[in-house]
């Protein structure tokens, strides 16, 4: 899908995509990425919150769309030198991909996807895979989230 997006236009830039196509993505990610038991994560909330920040946002024109900004060929080590695991995949030369989200991500969400290259010696299971990150529209008013796990 992301290749589909890219052949669309400069990889360089950022995408707006309807968020059907978005939640799709993820959902093809969490049935790749393992993550150990390592970081709390919810795969319904990250899609939860994509869905609402895009249909709530307050320019009626970006409801239901999200932007994409793609960052490839990413080698980042799986620990920090102090030993901790790596929390920044957007980290490496170049402008960052959050500040482009950042720059985009006004009225309507946007959604990061790094594609680490995954090497074994960089510690991970030497496969590659997409880490999504979530970018909370500039405009947007206060919410209140919460959730449940029974």
């Amino acid at each position: 899908l992301v290749n589909q997006w890219l052949a669309e236009g400069d990889k360089n830039e950022p995408i707006k995509l309807e968020l059907d196509k978005a939640i799709e993505v993820i959902e093809l990610i969490e049935k790749t990425l393992e993550l150990d038991g390592l970081y709390p994560w919810s795969w319904s909330t990250l899609k939860s919150s994509l869905e609402h920040l895009s249909k709530k946002c307050q320019n009626e024109e970006d409801r239901g769309m999200v932007w994409v900004v793609i960052k490839e060929n990413m080698n980042l080590s799986r620990l920090k030198a102090d030993g901790r695991l790596s929390d920044d995949p957007d980290g490496g030369s170049g402008r960052s991909a959050r500040s482009i989200a950042l720059d985009v991500a006004i009225d309507s969400p946007a959604l990061i996807l790094v594609r680490e290259n995954g090497d074994k010696n960089s510690g991970w299971k030497d496969t590659p895979f997409w880490w999504p990150i979530l970018v909370n529209p500039e405009n947007m008013e206060a919410v209140v989230f919460a959730e449940v796990t029974i």
